[in-house]
């Protein structure tokens, strides 16, 4: 079990006994992931087992919410085996081939509703609980760890590749409630409602809608999904943070290139997809603010360098900042 999680921690174990040959200080180690890499770095940041190997932790568009339960890696298990036809245990499993194997996840993964299915999960050794309550039960085993983490204001986008105003104008609010609600339908998640799930959804549509100023049910969507699988989790985990973590760092990250900083040219929200913060955040991890890169926020590398460099001096636990254009001549 957690096989990716166990390399990682050799990875760390590895760098820590030789970071001294490359001028590096193995008391002062920095993990950093984004998307599957800061829920690995949200796994080990309250593993008892990894503490001794770093000391600060970056998490990008991933938080502390993607650990499952024994039970529920089980049921997982068996539902995959279900799929590929064979008996639900390991033996049966290598019989058969890689592509069998693939295949097998992509069925899994269609039959759910895209639920990202396989993640790491509690195995009483390396992952003794999910991290939230590990936070709640042993708060002293954080209490020198320094963490930042957020994400970006349009994360969705790279799930949704189409901007709305070419592919669905005419999604009405009817149809975008039934398809907010489809991945929490199978799921305990429907107990966070106190009313009826799909009219508090539709609420939360025209909240949205007005807040953020758009015209398409489809965006409208797209900004319920950002906010249920990526903002909402960043913001339960560093209040679950503030409390045992010695400093708690949160971005969110929604500085507008404009048209010519996008990647796909057609939709300027496409600069703050999914997988924006690897190259801005990656570039920011020194001293040096690249002032050519305009689509690169001054102030969040400032931050991120500052977080590595001394440990949070000018911002207090828990402050949250938020930057956007009016912030680059700052």
């Amino acid at each position: 079990m957690n096989c990716g999680l166990w390399d990682q921690l050799e990875a760390l174990r590895w760098i820590r006994t030789e970071i001294h040959s490359f001028g590096g200080d193995p008391g002062n180690v920095t993990i950093c992931g984004e998307s599957a890499g800061a829920m690995s770095c949200g796994a080990l940041f309250c593993s008892p087992l990894a503490q001794p190997f770093f000391r600060r932790a970056i998490l990008m568009s991933g938080a502390l919410s993607n650990v499952l339960r024994c039970s529920d890696a089980r049921l997982i298990g068996d539902n995959f085996c279900k799929v590929l036809r064979v008996a639900a245990d390991a033996d049966a499993l290598r019989t058969l081939s890689a592509k069998e194997l693939l295949d097998g996840q992509w069925k899994l993964l269609f039959a759910t509703d895209g639920a990202m299915q396989f993640q790491p999960c509690v195995d009483d050794e390396l992952v003794l609980d999910v991290p939230l309550t590990m936070l709640d039960r042993q708060p002293e085993l954080v209490r020198d760890k320094v963490i930042l983490l957020g994400s970006n204001a349009h994360e969705w986008m790279l799930f949704s590749p189409f901007p709305s105003s070419l592919w669905n104008r005419r999604l009405s609010l009817d149809a975008a409630v039934k398809l907010a609600h489809r991945p929490l339908r199978r799921n305990a998640m429907n107990c966070v409602f106190e009313q009826d799930p799909l009219l508090e959804i539709r609420n939360l549509l025209k909240l949205i809608r007005a807040e953020q100023k758009l015209d398409w049910w489809g965006d409208v969507l797209k900004a319920f999904q950002t906010m249920l699988v990526f903002t909402a989790p960043a913001y339960l985990a560093a209040e679950a943070c503030v409390p045992s973590v010695r400093n708690v760092y949160m971005y969110s990250f929604a500085f507008d290139a404009g048209m010519l900083g996008a990647p796909m040219a057609w939709n300027s929200r496409y600069s703050l997809g999914h997988t924006t913060s690897i190259g801005h955040c990656n570039a920011c991890l020194g001293r040096t603010v690249i002032k050519s890169q305009l689509n690169l926020s001054p102030i969040c590398s400032l931050i991120i360098s500052d977080l590595l460099r001394i440990q949070g001096r000018h911002y207090p636990v828990g402050h949250h900042m938020k930057w956007g254009r009016s912030l680059l001549h700052t």
